[in-house]
Formats: C-alpha cells, structure tokens, sequence
C-alpha cells in the first residue's frame, strides 16, 4: 500500500535539542533522509555514496557520524522510530476509510435493473426508530384507506416472484360507478381538491384506473404533506402520470406500491417533496419513463 500523506509535527523538530544543535548541513541530510524513508516504506540501505548523491552532500560519512545515533541501523540497513510510527498509523487510517468507503458503496448498489419499471428490489429499506414508525402508522390509519397502509408497511419494494397487498383496495370500475359502500369518484375529487382540469385529463381512462390514481393522490399527501403549491402540482401530475403509464399498460398496481415506498423513503429528507421526485426519476425515469 503506497502511503502519500504523513504528519509532521514542526513543534516536534524544534523541541528536540539534538536538531536544534544542529549544523544547517545536518539538519538538511537528517531531514532528506526522512522524507527519503516515508517515500520508501521506512527502511533504506545505508550507502553511503548513493546517499550522499541524493542529500547533495560532499561530506556525507563525516555528517553521518553525528546524525547517525537518531536513526536506527541493523544489517546495514536505516530506519526511524518516528518514521515507521507514523506508516503504521497512515496505513490503518487509509484501511479504514477503503473499509468505509466500499461499505458505503455496497448501500448505493442500484436496487433496481437497469431498465426495470417494476419492483425487483434485492433490499431493504433503512429502519427507522421505534417513535417514528408507530408515528407514521398512526398516521396512515387515520385516513381512509386503513388496508393501504399494508400496502405501505416497512417492505415497501416487492421482492421479485411475490405479490404485494392489492394496491386497489378491492375497487373495481363497478365500484367506481356505485356499489353500495364505495365512495363516488366525484365525491373522492371533491374531497381532494382535484380541479375539474386534472380529473378531465383521465377521461380516456377506465374508471378503476381514475379512482386507482386518486387513492394513490391521497396517500401520497398522507405522506408527504404538500408545502407550497408546486409540491401539490407535482403530486397531481405524478398521479396522472402513473394512471396513464398503467392504464397504457407499461406500468402494475406495483409500480403504485413502489412509488409510495419512495415517499416513505424521501419522507425523512429535509426537503422531502424534492427527494420524493428525485427517486421517481431515478428509479421510473419520470416523466419519460
């Protein structure tokens, strides 16, 4: 391992008395011949010729003699205690950061296949404090989709050849055109605050689709409660997007699933409506994907 950055301390040569007393041709062959051994690993022969080529000294054997005692020489060859401590502690920190930096690495690993539109997750997401997730529990039960907040549970990303809880709340278009007990796609606009605009733009659509997107609307504000009115717009237009992408059909109630996992995932983030639509991109390729 090639070691390129050591410390020196300048108190440490100006408190030690040998090289205050130092002549200045002592002091530049004692200090060459430092840096010489971190550039090497801490250890050089002792030649005297090839050494006095490398300090510039003329008289190298004769400064030799009176620096020689802060080194240590065994078999001919030089080493330094000051030296050698300093590797050993510049190796363990550049092993520790190696260390993190591909555990690091091992946590960015796409979990997703290149191209995927589907979940095929091969992880888990990062848990979270006992506090917080009861908190966000609590909070998916008070709306009124209590059976999507299964859908949204702490394994939010589908492990490939298995089926996540149905997105769709057991809706279909005949409970979208008033089977008793079902809320009216009208009353589920009004409620919402959809305009007449964005809810006009799903008419090509079936009505298990439309209502299918205006749940998902809804849970994703149960997550991530819009700021400004940007946020809200671009939670309106990411609905209709999934609804279209679905109903075309390039996209599963999966997709549905997974996107709402990247708002749990984004919910923490200081700006989370920013890093909910940074997921989308990455993962769906929104708005191309």
């Amino acid at each position: 391992m090639k070691i390129k950055y050591v410390q020196l301390e300048s108190q440490a040569f100006f408190t030690d008395l040998d090289f205050v007393t130092m002549s200045p041709a002592e002091r530049g062959v004692y200090c060459t011949l430092l840096l010489h051994l971190y550039c090497n690993g801490g250890k050089c022969r002792l030649d005297p010729g090839a050494l006095g080529r490398l300090c510039n000294c003329e008289e190298f054997e004769e400064v030799w003699e009176r620096i020689a005692k802060k080194f240590q020489t065994r078999k001919d060859v030089i080493r330094h205690k000051r030296v050698s401590r300093e590797l050993q502690r510049a190796k363990r920190f550049t092993q520790h950061q190696r260390t993190a930096g591909l555990a690091s690495a091992k946590k960015r690993q796409p979990r997703f296949s290149p191209g995927s539109t589907t979940a095929t997750a091969a992880a888990e997401p990062t848990k979270r404090k006992g506090n917080e997730k009861e908190k966000e529990s609590e909070e998916l039960t008070n709306t009124n989709t209590s059976q999507l907040a299964l859908s949204s549970s702490s394994s939010v990303r589908p492990v490939a050849g298995t089926h996540p809880p149905n997105f769709t709340l057991g809706i279909t278009a005949g409970s979208a055109s008033g089977v008793e007990g079902a809320e009216s796609l009208g009353a589920i606009i009004e409620r919402l605050g959809i305009s007449a605009e964005a809810a006009a733009k799903a008419d090509d659509m079936g009505a298990a689709d439309q209502t299918l997107g205006l749940h998902f609307h809804q849970a994703l504000i149960s997550i991530i409660r819009p700021r400004t009115r940007s946020d809200r717009t671009c939670f309106r237009n990411v609905a209709d997007w999934l609804t279209r992408r679905r109903a075309e059909g390039r996209f599963t109630d999966d997709t549905f699933t997974m996107a709402l996992g990247f708002a749990k995932e984004a919910k923490t983030a200081r700006n989370p409506a920013a890093a909910f639509m940074a997921l989308l991109k990455k993962e769906l390729r929104y708005p191309n994907g």
